[in-house]
């Protein structure tokens, strides 16, 4: 039984423009249904450590990953996790800290966090990881200098900011092995994509898949992507959820 990671982008207050932007509105009916239904909300290193289980609980788990580090994380998304007192990883391009996503198309660009709101995030508790040094599509690199110039660097740029669980998000969610040996031997604890099925797996640690979530993903479309789960899972997290019902 394996739980789920979500993959959020920016977050805004109104209407969102864009396909992979979500409203805070529907973060937070996305936290809520969860919630509801029994999940629990818990940080990638937890999914990792349980990898290492003979037989981890983690049914019903749900991790929460945001990529690219927009300033509208902190500005919109940090104080309802803060609120819920739930944890998440955002995945920073960390040459660009504190200017403009540049991959995104004319017209497009959003400011990305300042190292002081970066910091402001990891002091309430949120992790973060790599999403490269500029957000460029590893596989498209031909040198493994430079392939290898764009895991490490970004790792230490972590560091920098005090995180002691390096992950990685591959740009584009594009990688082969060469992606997957340079991240695993840069240091880093795992790395996520968005592959299908999005449902965890402890036998895949540096090819983690995750579910995206879109603007038009509301509540009635997550229930519906979630039923995707085996049933197993799903009998496991409802009996759970009735069992806290009873002792609360």
């Amino acid at each position: 039984m394996h739980p789920l990671i979500l993959m959020y982008h920016s977050v805004t207050t109104g209407y969102p423009a864009d396909l992979y932007t979500v409203s805070i509105k529907s973060l937070e009916d996305h936290i809520r249904w969860f919630q509801h239904h029994g999940f629990r909300f818990v940080p990638l290193k937890a999914l990792v450590e349980s990898g290492r289980l003979v037989e981890p609980d983690t049914a019903g788990q749900v991790a929460l990953t945001f990529d690219d580090g927009y300033r509208d994380f902190a500005e919109c998304a940090l104080p309802l996790l803060v609120r819920h007192g739930l944890p998440a990883t955002v995945f920073l391009v960390t040459d660009r800290v504190g200017q403009c996503s540049n991959w995104k198309g004319e017209g497009q660009d959003l400011p990305l966090m300042t190292p002081a709101q970066i910091q402001e995030v990891r002091a309430a508790g949120i992790s973060l990881g790599s999403h490269t040094l500029s957000h460029v599509d590893l596989t498209a690199i031909a040198s493994r200098a430079e392939l290898q110039r764009q895991v490490v660097e970004s790792q230490k740029a972590l560091a920098g900011f005090g995180e002691e669980f390096p992950s990685f998000s591959y740009p584009w969610g594009r990688y082969a092995r060469r992606e997957v040996q340079a991240v695993k031997v840069a240091g880093y604890k795992c790395a996520v994509g968005i592959d299908e099925p999005a449902f965890f797996h402890t036998d895949r640690l540096f090819r983690m898949s995750r579910l995206p979530m879109r603007r038009d993903i509301d509540v009635p479309s997550l229930a519906a992507l979630v039923a995707g789960m085996p049933l197993r899972q799903r009998i496991a997290i409802q009996a759970r959820h009735l069992l806290r019902a009873v002792l609360s």
